[in-house]
């Protein structure tokens, strides 16, 4: 059971300069949790990025697909493939 009452104020602290350029871009505005999944809420969106709205849709619609092809991946054989790839590279 969780304490309603209990208010948890998240911090998040790097050194990574790229991470540091991204926040500079585009800053955190809000930050939730729900359901035990962290959604960050930023200043610009893609929309604000990004005015074509048939390629917004087709993205949205992509990433439906892809989440559901990702669940049909098998990601120790691609793997493995890769490990085979790069080892041909290194040997040769």
């Amino acid at each position: 059971m969780r304490n309603t009452e209990q208010v948890t104020l998240p911090y998040f602290g790097t050194a990574d300069n790229g991470i540091i350029d991204a926040m500079e871009i585009n800053p955190v505005k809000a930050f939730v949790i729900t359901k035990d999944y962290p959604i960050s809420i930023h200043e610009m969106n893609i929309m604000d990025v990004c005015k074509n709205e048939e390629l917004l849709e087709k993205g949205y619609l992509n990433a439906n697909i892809r989440g559901k092809k990702i669940k049909e991946l098998n990601f120790k054989k691609i793997r493995e493939q890769l490990e085979s790839e790069i080892l041909e590279k290194v040997n040769s």
